[in-house]
């Protein structure tokens, strides 16, 4: 019979006072049945405190009011990440930018340093959110400019100009997702992260490019006491409720907390009573661990501040544009930090247009290590065919006459155009295999697949 976790509570408890009854004989008078009732109840009133911590109930007091001495590290995590990733385009920005200059400074109070939760545990979040914010309005701009001028605010104007130095014209894009998608894995990621290192907070938190003035920090500045990996923790722990978004570094440091909570309190530099805003569990905390070995890395940002999923949806972004050389940056670079199946199917994917040979390679060993599906088959015939090994792509294409499901694939009419590859979503695989079939009957090797 198994039970739960209430019912454990109740029988500990029933047991010490059974025990107390009878003298303490059953413990031997050392009362370590009425320790243990408390131990374990206290466990379990921890795991339920826990897992019902929402940073926005901690915040939500301090929605419409400036930070002070009794608000808590929660809210003012909040209030800074919230205004600094919105960035100044409300109507009353002069009181955006005091209650984020006082929260920071309310931050510094408790030993957290405002440069290393902004340029370090929060760079990315940042940095990212400038990307796609002032590229859309960049596209807009460009793409719609009233009278040839300009419509965008002043601080604007200066993110597009630097948005024109990396990412060329407008005309290279069919729309502002386009743009966002190379943006954010081209040279201007660098660029924002050099402004955001070296710029003053005022101007950071005004979001300012040009005129700004710069300073000169220090590793001591940019970090809590623990270094890098403790700052993002300290983060990730009073900005983020639900731990399955933290980055794993921070779930080691979560856990090492709760073991040694005196030990790593001294290690980062930050009182015990400031850590304990939040209540913590170690049972939540595996449960998190446990379930990203099962589904690995699904929520870790494995290259430039992204995560797999969001890789991927890039990835077909960027080769939609035709720009396979950034895609392929992207990828390899994602896989040398997370060498997972998505990915590893993925390069092989990218290096078709540019490289068929090294394509194929990897597509091989990716059949080797995780077998063959639709997709990986029907991406071997259009690497086989590019190779000029057209029989074997045909007949790959035909083993997938019966397939069902769909996904982005090279176009077999673009093979035979001797023009760029362009890229397709097939809802229906059936499709592409009808598409690749003309080829084959175009080249006369065989007879219609009869679909």
């Amino acid at each position: 019979m198994d039970f739960g976790e209430s019912e454990i509570v109740q029988i500990l408890h029933d047991h010490a006072v059974d025990c107390a009854e009878n003298g303490h004989i059953d413990c031997r008078s050392t009362l370590r049945c009425q320790k243990l009732a408390a131990e374990y109840a206290e466990k379990v009133a921890a795991d339920v405190r826990a897992r019902a911590f929402d940073i926005q109930v901690a915040e939500a007091p301090w929605l419409d009011r400036q930070p002070s001495i009794d608000t808590p590290v929660a809210a003012l995590m909040r209030i800074v990440q919230r205004n600094l990733t919105v960035g100044p385009f409300g109507y009353d920005n002069f009181r955006r930018s005091v209650r984020t200059t006082t929260a920071l400074a309310r931050l510094g109070e408790l030993d957290i340093p405002p440069d290393a939760v902004v340029r370090t545990g929060l760079r990315q979040r940042i940095t990212q959110s400038i990307i796609l914010k002032t590229t859309v309005s960049w596209w807009s701009d460009r793409a719609n400019p009233v009278l040839g001028q300009s419509t965008a605010p002043g601080f604007l104007r200066s993110w597009h100009r630097l948005i024109d130095s990396h990412l060329g014209t407008v005309q290279n894009y069919r729309g502002p997702e386009e743009a966002w998608a190379h943006a954010s894995a081209s040279t201007l990621v660098a660029a924002v992260d050099e402004w955001l290192r070296t710029t003053a907070m005022a101007h950071v938190i005004d979001w300012r490019y040009e005129g700004q003035k710069t300073i000169s920090l220090t590793a001591d500045d940019l970090n809590v006491l623990g270094g890098v990996e403790a700052t993002c923790w300290l983060v990730d722990r009073f900005a983020t409720t639900a731990l399955g978004s933290w980055r794993k570094e921070s779930l080691n440091w979560e856990l090492a907390f709760l073991r040694s909570p005196k030990e790593i309190s001294r290690r980062v530099g930050v009182s015990l009573s400031v850590l304990k805003q939040r209540p913590a569990s170690i049972d939540l905390v595996t449960d998190v661990i446990a379930n990203r070995l099962v589904e690995p890395r699904a929520h870790d940002r494995v290259a430039m501040g992204m995560t797999e999923a969001e890789i991927i949806d890039r990835l077909a972004l960027l080769l939609g544009v035709g720009d396979a050389t950034t895609a392929l940056s992207l990828v390899r670079t994602a896989m040398t930090n997370a060498p997972t199946r998505s990915l590893q199917m993925a390069l092989g994917f990218c290096l078709i247009p540019g490289d068929p040979a090294e394509a194929l390679d990897q597509i091989e060993r990716f059949e080797s290590r995780f077998h063959a599906d639709p997709i990986t088959t029907a991406n071997r015939a259009v690497t086989l065919y590019r190779l000029g090994r057209s029989s074997e792509a045909f007949a790959a294409a035909l083993s997938l006459a019966r397939a069902s499901g769909g996904g982005w694939l090279w176009t077999p009419e673009s093979l035979d155009s001797g023009e760029q590859l362009q890229l397709h979503y097939y809802e229906n695989l059936r499709d592409w295999v009808l598409e690749f079939e003309k080829l084959s009957v175009n080249e006369g090797l065989i007879a219609p697949f009869g679909l």
